[in-house]
């Protein structure tokens, strides 16, 4: 799958980072990113199909996306024989037997090439092949152990041989996703910042700052995040994400303030750089 992504754009690429530790200092320059999936499935396709969320993130001019696992996923599949899960088995799991076929239901109604027997693995390439086919770079990123909302000091998952964070099955968990596509070098960038996507936070000293240091540095930048909500969070199904760029369900930009008066700016600048 991977071969026919690259096919897709010669510049398209997966690359596997461990977010936690000190691999935060291998970045892209000048390349934009919201984190829009996170887990052991790509969320908000029970709200839009990857294409328009796809299209969505093209259209403001964002051009790398960081696509997280959790380690659980893969040792998942080792525990499955070397075969991954079925997107209908992850959201029972996940959601419970009714919320999980709701979603299932929902999510199949939005993305009709995929069925209650399409894989985890197989969302993360139909997703990595659409960001390809509108030339945005995939950052493949472990960004947790254990599939759950990140990051605290007492979650578990902060540091090798912590409660979570088995260290044999991180290397293992790295290994198997570095299959997809083999690692790149790559340069700097200020990772990561965000903040309420309300109708005045944005015009505050915070936000302006970052802007202006961006622009003055030509540097390239991450962001927290594009999501708009996720399946589960802390417990709370179909949690709205106040900080995410989209709204609830995926469709609109929710705080259109801040992405017409600022934002948009910040991705001209870098990218003219």
């Amino acid at each position: 799958p991977t071969s026919r992504i690259l096919a897709l754009w010669p510049f398209c690429h997966l690359r596997r980072e461990d977010s936690r530790h000190n691999r935060r200092k291998h970045r892209v320059r000048r390349h934009k990113l919201a984190r829009p999936w996170r887990g052991h499935d790509p969320g908000g396709l029970q709200y839009q199909s990857i294409e328009y969320i796809v299209t969505k993130i093209k259209s403001i001019g964002m051009n790398v996306i960081r696509l997280t696992f959790a380690i659980e996923m893969v040792d998942q599949i080792y525990a499955n024989n070397g075969q991954d899960i079925t997107i209908q088995r992850a959201f029972t799991q996940a959601l419970g037997q009714a919320n999980g076929t709701r979603i299932l239901n929902q999510v199949l109604a939005k993305n009709p090439q995929f069925t209650a027997s399409t894989t985890r693995l197989q969302v993360f390439d139909a997703v990595a092949a659409e960001l390809g086919r509108q030339q945005i770079y995939v950052h493949l990123d472990n960004h947790i152990s254990k599939g759950m909302w990140c990051c605290s000091g007492t979650d578990g998952n902060t540091w090798w041989g912590d409660t979570y964070f088995n260290t044999a099955n991180w290397v293992r968990g790295l290994s198997y996703m570095a299959g997809l596509k083999e690692r790149w070098s790559l340069g700097f960038l200020l990772s990561e910042f965000g903040f309420a996507m309300d109708v005045n936070t944005w015009r505050g000293t915070y936000a302006n700052c970052l802007a202006s240091y961006v622009r003055s540095e030509k540097a390239g930048w991450t962001m927290w995040v594009l999501a708009g909500s996720y399946y589960v969070r802390e417990g709370i199904q179909d949690y709205d994400e106040g900080w995410g760029l989209l709204t609830r369900d995926w469709r609109e930009w929710r705080s259109e303030g801040y992405v017409d008066g600022l934002f948009r700016g910040m991705v001209r600048n870098s990218v003219a750089g």
